[in-house]
């Protein structure tokens, strides 16, 4: 089990696709492939469900249940190698959902550097499912995922904390001309086209629409 395997794993497991995870880590699909198998072939099981009709890599039972092992892997490989030739540092684990990303962590990644104590930041994008369980299995010190006022994703050892809200706004043409806002309650959802976004807002759908 190398690095190399652990990190090709992960890439497969973030990106979706053999094609797109080579792409990122600047590997060819056949060295890509051949590092999962090495890594299968050791773990004794498969990680990835293959098969006529399934699209891109889906994780495999075991695959979704290594995956956790694997970043933390992952984790202790990157501190041990750290202590080179420095005095350790302590190491702030973050995730953040795409839309976090873009809008926050810029200004944060500035304030850090700038900070007079060096800090390690080990950064990691997700989806808020999986920040939950990030926080859960104690994977991640912290997470900025969408916050859902109903409770969906929130459990007993988990707490959620606002930083911001925003307008859920509804973009349209001449017919809402003049209209100052739009509440959803009052829109026909059966003249709705949807498109799969991720579970938070599936989760919002359903409580204001209803389910399917």
């Amino acid at each position: 089990m190398t690095k190399a395997e652990i990190e090709a794993f992960l890439a497969v497991a973030r990106y979706g696709s053999l094609s797109s995870a080579a792409e990122q880590i600047y590997v060819t699909q056949p060295a890509l492939t051949r590092r999962i198998q090495s890594l299968e072939k050791e773990l004794g099981y498969r990680l990835f469900v293959r098969g006529k009709g399934i699209r891109g890599s889906t994780l495999s039972e075991r695959g979704r249940a290594f995956l956790p092992l694997a970043r933390r892997w992952n984790e202790v490989w990157r501190e041990a190698f750290a202590l080179q030739g420095e005095e350790p540092r302590p190491v702030f684990r973050l995730a953040a959902i795409g839309s976090a990303t873009r809008l926050l962590l810029p200004a944060l990644f500035e304030g850090l550097c700038l900070a007079p104590e060096p800090l390690a930041l080990s950064f990691h994008l997700c989806h808020s499912t999986e920040g939950y369980s990030l926080i859960e299995q104690g994977s991640a010190d912290a997470v900025l995922l969408d916050y859902v006022k109903s409770g969906a994703y929130h459990t007993a050892s988990v707490r959620s904390l606002p930083v911001y809200a925003a307008p859920f706004v509804v973009v349209g043409g001449e017919a809402f001309r003049g209209i100052a806002a739009v509440r959803a309650e009052t829109l026909d959802a059966a003249r709705e086209i949807s498109l799969p976004w991720n579970a938070a807002f599936d989760a919002w759908h359903e409580r204001v629409f209803g389910a399917a």
